[in-house]
């Protein structure tokens, strides 16, 4: 998870370590959730979890919003393979988001769109494998 915290730090701007380095920690719901797709996508057991948010401003467009989530996916992709880390395993979502797993870090990662509260944010959530 190393290469993700440079990325979390940089996407993000969480300062503090908590539950994973840079990262919130997750609810018990958004634990059930993570460890579900977690468990489909990878075949693994999570230990650790934990997730970011970055507020969107009301202005963005669906179209800003979409380009955003890619951008942010691409730039996490570009951290690991600038560090030699391949990822195992990688689906795109149509709204820009995607799923990553590596597996020579032993972390599951998984990048989208949310709505919350009547505003809408680009969110990792994440977490370490067993």
């Amino acid at each position: 998870m190393r290469q993700l915290l440079v990325a979390a730090v940089v996407l993000f701007g969480m300062a503090q370590a908590q539950t994973i380095p840079n990262m919130q920690p997750a609810s018990p719901a958004q634990q059930k959730a993570i460890s579900r797709n977690a468990k489909a996508f990878t075949g693994g057991t999570c230990t650790h979890y934990g997730y970011t948010l970055k507020e969107l401003p009301t202005w963005a467009t669906e179209a800003q919003r979409v380009q955003a989530t890619t951008f942010a996916v691409n730039y996490v992709l570009d951290v690991y393979l600038q560090s030699g880390i391949t990822p195992t395993k990688l689906r795109r979502a149509t709204d820009g988001g995607a799923e990553i797993y590596l597996a020579a870090d032993h972390s599951y990662m998984q990048i989208v769109n949310v709505n919350a509260s009547g505003k809408r944010y680009t969110a990792t959530f994440g977490c370490v494998l067993k």
